[in-house]
């Protein structure tokens, strides 16, 4: 009787890495466009409008600042995690087994 369920590499395997690059694609074409958006309003000399556009500039920064500061922060917490777990499956088991 055959299996159900085959794990065929090629089968499985192709059709992830055409998906995976497909989706690089799009990821790219995105990072282009936005990267062609600019970084301030147009105010076009009116004082109404430049003040709109310097507060969308600093809350910009202020969230890009916030956003590194939190993304330093869970790095920090991965870290510790990820060590504490390496050193108690390398005391149950062994030292290689916590590398792997």
């Amino acid at each position: 009787m055959a299996p159900a369920f085959d794990l065929n590499t090629q089968v499985i395997g192709v059709p992830a890495i055409v998906t995976a690059g497909i989706g690089a694609i799009v990821a790219a074409c995105f990072v282009y466009k936005i990267s062609l958006c600019p970084n301030e309003l147009d105010h076009k000399g009116d004082p109404e409008r430049k003040a709109i556009s310097d507060k969308v500039v600093k809350l910009n920064s202020a969230i890009a600042n916030g956003a590194y500061a939190f993304l330093i922060k869970e790095y920090t917490y991965l870290l510790i995690v990820s060590l504490c777990l390496f050193v108690l499956v390398s005391a149950a088991v062994n030292w290689r087994t916590g590398l792997w």
